[in-house]
């Protein structure tokens, strides 16, 4: 019975572990800043006028 009863505990740990650094990650990904990776600076691009579905008509 305490074999089945460790194995139980350990499942259950394993999954709330698994759950805890999930909802961790996507904490952090929904309210990072952009402090330690800010996004490319790519600067001004102007409007040329072609859209994707040019030739069309």
């Amino acid at each position: 019975m305490t074999d089945t009863n460790e194995k139980q505990w350990t499942v259950w740990y394993s999954i709330k572990d698994w759950f805890s650094n999930l909802f961790v990650s996507e904490a952090e990904a929904v309210l990072d800043t952009f402090e330690n990776n800010p996004p490319p600076d790519v600067g001004f691009q102007p409007y040329t006028g072609d859209d994707a579905e040019a030739g069309e008509g």
